[in-house]
């Protein structure tokens, strides 16, 4: 019996040439590290194939505790980030 192949999909995350210019990404960098960015980056990469929307599954207590085992971060980390980027508008929840 012949295996069946998968066909891979990509997506295309565009970030804009001045990224790590932004106001918003210089005050991330410096108040959590580079941390709070790699994870916004990783959310960004994550939502690509719902349209920009990552979805609560109800697995966990709650999105932070979903997303921290998703992404193999401490939800510590994940809920700083979170907060960061909410309060300045890069996230919606």
């Amino acid at each position: 019996m012949a295996s069946k192949s998968k066909t891979k999909i990509y997506f295309w995350l565009k970030l804009d040439e001045n990224f790590f210019k932004n106001i918003i990404i210089k005050k991330a960098r410096k108040a959590g590290g580079d941390t709070m960015v790699i994870i916004y980056q990783r959310l960004m990469l994550e939502s690509l194939s719902t349209d920009g929307i990552l979805y609560y599954e109800g697995a966990l207590d709650n999105l932070s505790e979903e997303l921290s085992l998703s992404l193999d971060e401490d939800v510590e980390k994940i809920q700083m980030t979170l907060a960061f980027f909410t309060k300045y508008g890069l996230i919606q929840i």
